[in-house]
């Protein structure tokens, strides 16, 4: 089943992370983030594990409402230090969430999507989403590679170039007809999520 994310990207976009807005309870509604956030747990992860997680439920099921936080009162302060963090990310790699579609494969990987604690996430796992219009197909790795990036979700289709998101420069790149191995540049910005952005 494909997903947009559309009125629930424009208040993403407006109400939660607008330059100069905090998250509020009312905003935090529309997000479709971990379960784990408002536990007692929460206190122990970091923005990259809820960007992880976030990442993760987008793949498979759209920019859902998560109907967090479930309690009345102020968000806390770690919580939107994290919030903060996701907003700074999105700025940048939105583009692979707002308007997508779910990708024929849902992601790739030691871990399944949607069953998996963040801390469990690697370079190796690979989340997908496509831009509406199917011109791009997003490959989000978890965790910063080492070197390079190996895919087989975009199997039997013909890429046309690659990119990292943020990133000024050319990404090397090379396919064959069992997978696509990406080059990960070493100056590459960024310490959370890494988008690549493929051309069909």
């Amino acid at each position: 089943m494909k997903f947009r994310v559309t009125v629930i990207g424009l208040l993403l976009a407006s109400a939660v992370y607008a330059e100069n807005s905090e998250p509020t309870l009312g905003s935090l509604k529309q997000l479709p983030l971990p379960e784990w956030f408002e536990s007692p747990e929460a206190t122990n992860m970091t923005a990259n594990a809820l960007i992880d997680g976030f990442v993760d439920r987008v793949s498979v099921s759209g920019c859902q409402p998560s109907g967090q936080p479930g309690s009345p009162g102020e968000i806390p302060e770690y919580q939107k230090q994290m919030l903060r963090e996701l907003r700074k990310w999105l700025k940048v790699n939105g583009e692979a969430v707002y308007e997508s579609e779910r990708w024929k494969v849902a992601a790739e990987g030691p871990t399944q999507p949607g069953k998996e604690t963040p801390s469990k996430f690697t370079a190796k796992d690979i989340r997908y989403t496509q831009s509406k219009d199917g011109k791009f197909v997003y490959a989000i790795v978890l965790d910063r590679p080492n070197d390079e990036v190996v895919l087989t979700g975009i199997n039997g289709r013909q890429v046309l170039n690659v990119s990292l998101l943020g990133h000024n420069g050319n990404v090397q790149w090379s396919k064959t007809d069992q997978s696509m191995v990406i080059k990960f540049p070493v100056n590459a910005a960024g310490q959370h999520a890494y988008v690549f952005r493929i051309d069909l």
